[in-house]
């Protein structure tokens, strides 16, 4: 708060109290994805992952699901497979069910589990593997093994 005086002729007569208000300005973030790898999916690369992870998942629990779906982000942040989800489903020899993508029919469950793990809130979100198939490997968790 001031205090200014009004003058008439060089005199002080009056005065007026004036205040200012301090403004702040609050911003939200719209849509912001806060995952370890810093991945931000389109609704086309959504759906490309969901008919992907039901064809090479669909079968196993939700857990067993993210874990393919962490398994797949992890490759595309690593320097070996790194890519865009397109190039990391489609290299050769990688992902055989990319080929079959268009008879998949997932689910809300693969949309929800691909939620889940961009949300961090999956159990597997921390596992660092690269690689899972139904043979061998480090861990084995529901029909897989991950290494």
């Amino acid at each position: 708060m001031s205090a200014k005086y009004l003058r008439k002729n060089g005199k002080a007569i009056s005065y007026k109290k004036t205040t200012t208000k301090k403004t702040t300005k609050t911003t939200t973030k719209k849509n912001t994805t806060k995952n370890r790898w810093g991945i931000k999916l389109s609704a086309a690369e959504k759906k490309m992952l969901a008919q992907i992870t039901y064809l090479e998942a669909g079968d196993q629990s939700n857990v067993g699901e993210q874990a393919v779906i962490v398994v797949i982000f992890n490759r595309m942040k690593n320097s070996y497979f790194k890519g865009s989800l397109k190039h990391v489903l489609s290299s050769p020899g990688q992902f055989t069910t990319w080929k079959f993508r268009y008879r998949a029919k997932p689910s809300s469950r693969e949309y929800k589990n691909i939620e889940t793990v961009l949300s961090g809130k999956s159990k597997a979100n921390n596992w660092k593997y690269l690689y899972f198939n139904m043979g061998h490997g480090k861990f084995k968790y529901g029909d897989h093994y991950f290494s």
